[in-house]
């Protein structure tokens, strides 16, 4: 074993910048931003409501959305950078996608890539988890997050 001291030392130089780079990687992936401008806000229009969401779901601007019993609205989406201008996204791409988590309350039906109607089915307040969906790459860039819906 006469080389094992020059072969330790080879590993480490090999080794060490590989560890160090692993180390300052925190696990987080940028998703849209490898590909696109990376989404931090969704700005709902719910009739003629606007609410603007921020990356965790919270309400930046606007109000919560209410809808009556029994009523229809339409309901359009875009995605916005961290200094709020839209971004651009292609439908073929990129859709918007929803789960009906309290649909006997609030029932949201994709009509376009980024468009839909919100159905008020019963009183209460319900939840839909709304997501911007990379059909391509086949995850979701946005979300999913939790939007309540107040059904009046």
């Amino acid at each position: 074993m006469r080389y094992s001291g020059t072969m330790n030392g080879i590993l480490a130089i090999i080794l060490l910048p590989l560890a160090a780079a692993i180390a300052a990687c925190d696990g987080e992936t940028t998703d849209a931003g490898d590909h696109e401008e990376q989404p931090e806000f969704m700005e709902l229009t719910v009739g003629g409501a606007v609410t603007l969401f921020d990356s965790e779901g919270d309400i930046v601007e606007g109000n919560p959305i209410t809808i009556g019993v029994g009523e229809s609205e339409s309901v359009t989406a875009r995605f916005l950078a961290d200094d709020q201008d839209v971004i651009s996204l292609d439908d073929e791409e990129f859709e918007l996608r929803a789960t009906n988590t309290t649909a006997s309350i609030a029932a949201y039906t994709g009509t376009g890539a980024f468009s839909g109607t919100l159905n008020g089915v019963s009183a209460g307040t319900g939840i839909i988890n709304f997501e911007l969906f990379h059909l391509i790459e086949g995850h979701a860039d946005w979300g999913p997050r939790m939007i309540q819906v107040n059904v009046e």
